[in-house]
């Protein structure tokens, strides 16, 4: 069987000097097959002189190379005189694959083995095959060259066969470094066309010298920058370094001009032949998004006239930091802060007037603040502030500081002083009391402050052993809770009287009066304000809405067509809950919208703005009336109501007691009057008391008139409303 070993001693037997010829032969052979790998240009042009040339040299009929590239699969390439399946053969289960698994274990160039023709091969009729492994790169590769001769190749053959090895091997590493280069540069190319026409920003920075290499058209837009002026620049720009090539998340970065520009940054690790390891990132500009959650943050979290926190925000850090207190022991204070004689500003000078105020002392008391404090606007003329860290000591000299600093500064500009009333509360450390309790605390001072004669500070101290003022408020709400649990309230109507005729239906307001388990009644003057300090007038509007619903039902079955109007307070207007009772009542009681008018006031209106918009749209779609209750104080923001839906106004008491002897409310009233029909509005004056006002009135176009010249309130049978003896559940 042939072989391909080294040759037999019987092919050396040959005179030395044929042995010198044929040596410088090869030799002279090798250097041009040499010269001929050098300037080939490619992977396949370089195996293909190869095979081609060695078969010539060695009057061979097969010859091929087989490569494997690093992390590739073997490649037969160059191949002479084989087809598919002898290539295949060779390959697979093979003596080259063999030979260059040996190279790979370490078997070096110049080895030589034996073994048998592979069967596949029979059929070439091949006598010997010779293999010679070589390095290429960091891959691995070899030359196979076989004949159909039976002798075996001699020294001289297999030196060339070994010298044409190697150089094929320094030619394929020169090859395939070029194709990488290609393929580098090619796809540096398709990166930077794609970059270019990306939508986000693109850069490559050097983590080593902090620095900006590259940055493509969008990002120096983004940045305010020309062609390549970011090129070289820190990466101090683009927010500093990451951490590390793999991350994401958000960065400042910094314009051209010096402003921030927020951006969503994903980093990636690139690793460049020259520049080493790089850093990819890929930047999307998310100002507009982050500035759109700050606004979303302070609409839910913030008053909008002052900016400060509103109620719902400042309870949900009252709560947190009394959390605080009960695990680690963290004091504080609270400090409940109420203008004094607010509304007379409203009503000599105008809501602007207010507004105005309002924003002055929040600026005032965000000025005179540590940072870690934590202010808050309640509502109206009603200011909190949590003093965390502090002691009762510390609370008392910043509520006395700030009540100096509001008769110095609040007042600037406006026709009376301006003070205010302080009520401290302390939460103790770990105390066990609730965000309400502690609110609730800080509200009975502040009230023993007005008490007081006002401009004052009240500490809230639940040692004492008489705190009459507070025990009085606490007794009232609970009175209060009872009576509503028992159903312990009655309604009284007071006449509304048509003044021009076009209302014929008999007119009513419908006002509430607290039953004593005594029987006797209690006027809501008693009892509506500590109704709404202790958060419980909600639930007497609903009572009152059910009742009145039900009232009307009855009148309207027994075909009597009669219109009743009710307060709501400020709480029940913003209260989803109460559209929703109301809408179910008219359901379930079957009576007629339209004679229900449900009245608020005006500074509710203009203090909740955005949700008597929607209360008023809600109730009108249902068919009731709304009426604007004591309007004409705040009369300088009739303009800013005329997007409110409203059918009624009802002109402030104030205008009317006097309005014969006073020329001011005379004008105020005929203005009024005026700009509601102008707008398709009725008008009710409240408060006549004697006849000369009421003609005046009827001049001026007023619609309505009440007061206790048109008729006292008075129990509900003596005006002819018959009740159906319903008992209305909780507000729900």
């Amino acid at each position: 069987m042939p072989s391909w070993s080294q040759p037999s001693p019987e092919h050396h037997a040959g005179a030395g000097a044929d042995l010198l010829h044929r040596r410088f032969v090869e030799a002279s052979r090798r250097a041009e097959i040499v010269a001929l790998v050098n300037e080939a240009a490619g992977e396949e042009e370089l195996c293909e002189v190869v095979s081609r040339e060695i078969c010539e040299a060695l009057e061979a009929e097969v010859a091929c190379v087989l490569a494997v590239r690093p992390g590739g699969e073997p490649r037969l390439a160059g191949a002479v005189g084989l087809d598919t399946a002898q290539r295949a053969a060779l390959v697979g289960e093979g003596p080259c694959a063999g030979a260059l698994d040996r190279h790979a274990a370490g078997v070096h160039t110049g080895e030589r083995s034996t073994t048998e023709v592979p069967p596949e091969l029979a059929e070439l009729g091949l006598g010997v095959l010779a293999v010679a492994p070589f390095a290429a790169q960091e891959g691995r590769a070899l030359l196979a060259v076989g004949r159909l001769s039976e002798v075996p190749y001699d020294e001289p053959e297999l030196a060339l066969m070994e010298a044409v090895a190697t150089s094929t091997g320094h030619a394929l590493r020169r090859a395939w470094l070029a194709e990488d280069g290609r393929a580098a540069e090619e796809r540096l190319a398709l990166m930077g066309l794609i970059t270019t026409t990306m939508a986000e920003g693109v850069c490559l920075l050097d983590p080593r010298a902090g620095s900006i290499l590259y940055a493509n058209p969008a990002l120096e837009r983004m940045l305010g920058y020309g062609a390549s002026e970011l090129d070289g620049r820190s990466a101090q720009l683009l927010g500093g370094l990451p951490p590390d090539g793999d991350w994401s998340g958000e960065v400042p970065c910094v314009t051209s001009a010096g402003t921030p520009v927020w951006c969503r940054a994903n980093v990636s690790t690139f690793e460049h032949s020259e520049h080493g390891t790089l850093w990819v990132t890929v930047l999307a500009d998310v100002t507009e998004r982050r500035r759109h959650e700050a606004e979303l943050e302070r609409l839910v979290n913030r008053e909008p006239l002052t900016g400060l926190l509103n109620r719902r925000r400042f309870e949900e850090e009252l709560a947190a930091h009394i959390a605080r207190a009960q695990r680690y022991g963290a004091p504080a204070a609270l400090l409940a802060l109420d203008l004094d004689n607010f509304k007379s500003v409203n009503d000599s000078l105008g809501h602007s007037a207010g507004d105005e105020l309002i924003v002055r002392v929040a600026d005032l008391l965000r000025g005179r603040l540590r940072h870690s404090d934590v202010v808050a606007r309640l509502g109206g003329d009603e200011f909190a502030v949590l003093l965390p860290e502090a002691s009762a000591a510390d609370a008392r000299r910043v509520a006395d500081a700030l009540l100096i600093a509001l008769r110095r500064e609040a007042g600037a500009g406006l026709p009376r002083r301006v003070t205010a009333s302080i009520g401290i509360a302390l939460v103790e450390a770990h105390t066990h009391a609730s965000a309400q309790d502690v609110l609730m605390a800080a509200d009975i001072a502040l009230y023993d402050a007005k008490d007081e004669g006002r401009d004052q500070v009240a500490v809230y101290d639940h040692r004492r052993t008489r705190h009459t003022s507070m025990e009085d408020r606490l007794d009232w709400a609970e009175r209060i809770r009872r009576a509503l649990d028992e159903d312990r309230f009655v309604l009284h109507a007071q006449p509304v009287l048509s003044l021009n005729g076009a209302d014929e239906r008999p007119c009513y307001e419908l006002l509430v009066r607290m039953e004593e388990t005594d029987g006797t009644l209690v006027a809501p003057g008693r009892f509506l304000a500590i109704a709404e300090r202790f958060g419980l007038i909600t639930d007497i509007d609903c009572w009152v809405v059910r009742r009145a619903i039900a009232l009307l039902a009855v009148q309207q079955r027994a075909d009597a067509d009669v219109s009743l109007a009710v307060n709501l307070s400020a709480r029940s207007v913003v209260d989803p809950r109460m559209a929703a009772v109301i809408e179910r009542e008219l359901g379930r009681t079957g009576a007629d919208p339209r004679g229900l008018v449900l009245e608020i006031t005006e500074t509710a209106a203009i203090d909740n703005l955005d949700d008597a918009q929607r209360f008023a749209a809600r109730v009108g779609a249902l068919g009731c009336e709304l009426a604007l209750d004591d309007f004409g104080a705040g009369f300088a923001s009739f303009a800013s109501l005329k997007h409110l839906d409203f059918d009624l106004v009802k002109i402030d008491g104030e205008f009317i007691s006097d309005l014969v002897g006073d020329r001011t409310n005379q004008l105020v009233v005929r203005a009024v009057a005026d700009m509601a029909s102008e707008l398709g509005k009725r008008t009710v004056a409240e408060f006549v008391g004697d006849e000369r006002t009421l003609a005046m009135l009827r001049e001026y176009g007023i619609d309505y008139a009440q007061g206790y010249h048109v008729g006292r309130p008075v129990p509900l049978a003596d005006v002819g409303l018959v009740e159906a003896g319903v008992h209305p559940p909780a507000c729900v």
